[in-house]
């Protein structure tokens, strides 16, 4: 289960996303990259919607990325490193494998287990992933509940409020697809004044 965000029908932004390819790619890989940490991947481990028992599924997503941007601008610069204190670790240049630890089991059965949560996705300097390789992640998206093993109950003895955590994925992904929109119109328009000061002798770019 992983992310795809596109801005089909946006004609304009698509073309100036393009351009900004061009000229300044440092600038909008550093802005796919906080869009990915921050407004997807943080966004799905939000507690208040992700039926958590074990926490494996939280645990589990990730954004997997081979990229090293550099960005020039000041702020772009600090909006990336937020997104990677937001991330809960450092930023290295690249997540190509990952695994992660959660505590499974009650009373003396209580033991930690290790998963292997790489994704299959190749990513390349264009493209980056979010997503879980967990089993049942569909299924919660699709209708809500716990885990197939989950023991926590509400009030009535249903293992989860009816609905908890239903569509958590398809709205992290509607907040990337709005956020990358709006930075990315708010990245053109921050290069563009900058090109004006340039040619009116203020400074460079």
């Amino acid at each position: 289960m992983s992310v795809h965000v596109n801005l089909s029908g946006a004609n304009k932004l698509m073309y100036q996303i393009q351009q900004l390819r061009k000229n300044f790619p440092d600038e909008v890989k550093a802005m796919y990259l906080e869009v990915a940490l921050v407004d997807i991947e943080t966004y799905a481990k939000n507690e208040t919607d992700i039926p958590v028992d074990t926490g494996r599924l939280r645990a589990s997503i990730h954004t997997k990325y081979n990229i090293k941007p550099n960005p020039k601008t000041k702020r772009t610069r600090q909006k990336l490193m937020e997104a990677a204190v937001k991330a809960e670790e450092g930023f290295p240049e690249s997540r190509r494998s990952y695994y992660y630890t959660v505590t499974e089991g009650e009373g003396e059965s209580r033991k930690e287990k290790t998963y292997d949560g790489t994704l299959s996705a190749n990513p390349d300097e264009w493209n980056i992933y979010v997503g879980t390789n967990v089993e049942y992640a569909k299924k919660i998206n699709r209708q809500g509940g716990g885990g197939p093993n989950s023991k926590r109950t509400d009030e009535s003895g249903t293992k989860f409020p009816k609905g908890k955590g239903q569509h958590f994925w398809d709205k992290a992904v509607d907040n990337g697809r709005e956020n990358l929109r709006k930075e990315m119109g708010l990245l053109y328009k921050r290069i563009q004044d900058l090109l004006k000061k340039s040619k009116n002798g203020g400074g460079k770019p």
